[in-house]
């Protein structure tokens, strides 16, 4: 149910991308400046730290579960425990859709690290045209992915955990 989430926002954040790259020509920077907190190509942090890195740590602690407390202390507990988790879970249960999440959200982080300068400079200052429209195409085609992984995510909840329905006999 988290993952599903995290891709929501994902999803959210990628379409306000998309938004902001064709619609942002004549704003002021104030408005730039509030839009960027919103899409998932901006950093914050002088660190750089921004909407990607902690949605990437997000998706990390939901797959990769921390070990318990009391379980650290004993090597084969740490090592139990870091087995028993949801990215086994998945991979056993469902690999195929394991295997399309981690490929969404690795083609969707790489083409903002590669382009979120670019975005930003068109953003800021504006570009051709026609380098917009590929920038924006190529982040459709992510954000199309991100969505689709997050509907067999949805599927495959709704499928497993129904809510209200009569029990299976």
């Amino acid at each position: 149910m988290e993952l599903h989430e995290l891709l929501k926002e994902w999803e959210e954040a990628a379409q306000q991308t998309y938004e902001l790259l064709f619609e942002s020509r004549g704003w002021t920077h104030d408005k730039i400046r509030e839009s960027l907190r919103y899409v998932n190509i901006s950093v914050h942090l002088p660190l750089g730290g921004g909407f990607l890195e902690r949605h990437e740590g997000d998706i990390k602690c939901a797959l990769d579960a921390k070990t318990p407390l009391l379980h650290r202390w004993s090597g084969k507990k740490r090592r139990q425990a870091a087995r028993r988790n949801l990215r086994s879970l998945m991979g056993i249960y469902c690999p195929e859709l394991l295997a399309d999440f981690e490929t969404a959200v690795h083609e969707r982080s790489e083409w903002v690290r590669e382009n979120r300068r670019l975005i930003l400079q068109h953003v800021k200052a504006g570009t051709p045209p026609t380098l917009a429209e590929v920038v924006g195409r190529e982040a459709m085609q992510t954000a199309t992915n991100i969505s689709a992984v997050r509907m067999q995510l949805a599927t495959l909840i709704l499928e497993r955990y129904p809510l209200g329905a009569a029990p299976a006999e």
